[in-house]
């Protein structure tokens, strides 16, 4: 079971969860999951944050920070 670490919306109502297997998007309909394998973070950490171009800015839990785009990180 994961565990949900962090919720922030984005600036087009998108829902961004950060959990123990990686970062999951909800868009009001559909649930879309991005592992962490596909990311360069060895952990997903509990911290995200949307900038003003509507990336996703994660902290990873050994300080690590990485920015999703929106396609790739």
């Amino acid at each position: 079971t994961d565990r949900i670490n962090y919720i922030q919306t984005d600036k087009l109502n998108n829902i961004w969860i950060t959990t123990d297997s990686g970062l999951v998007k909800y868009n009001g309909s559909t649930w879309h999951t991005i592992f962490i394998s596909d990311t360069t973070l060895p952990h997903i950490g509990e911290h995200l944050a949307v900038d003003s171009k509507n990336n996703i800015w994660i902290a990873g839990q050994s300080n690590e920070i990485t920015v999703y785009r929106g396609e790739k990180f």
